[in-house]
């Protein structure tokens, strides 16, 4: 599976950075190389304000996504456990990738058509920025 390719930039506050499909992880949680890959049976996450356990196949039947979506759909690999998502790229982050007051380095993953484009920033930037 190729990594997730990374663009770099010096601001989080442009508009494309708080479009739809955004999503915003804690980045020191991820390897400097973070895996996307297709989803497959199997797969879960615990999803972003809850405690339990989610079957991504249920998850991605509550977002009603057509089996066309489903087919493209991308995720990024949980570091260390297997079957275990951190992001839904689009779509969702696990709870445990969430940014917090501890959170040092945020990594923004944007969805688009053709590419899946992340930028690394200080949380310092982010919360200046806001």
């Amino acid at each position: 599976t190729p990594p997730l390719p990374l663009v770099w930039s010096s601001r989080v506050n442009s508009p494309s950075s708080r479009a739809p499909g955004t999503l915003i992880l804690d980045a020191d949680l991820l390897p400097e190389t973070p895996v996307l890959r297709a989803w497959k049976p199997g797969d879960w996450m615990i999803p972003f304000g809850m405690t339990g356990r989610k079957k991504l196949s249920d998850l991605l039947n509550d977002l009603k996504l057509t089996s066309d979506a489903k087919a493209r759909l991308r995720v990024i690999d949980f570091p260390g456990v297997p079957g275990r998502v951190a992001a839904v790229v689009g779509w969702r982050i696990d709870d445990k990738m969430k940014v917090t007051e501890h959170t040092r380095r945020i990594l923004i993953v944007k969805s688009g058509d053709s590419a899946y484009i992340c930028n690394n920033h200080s949380t310092n930037s982010y919360e200046k920025d806001r």
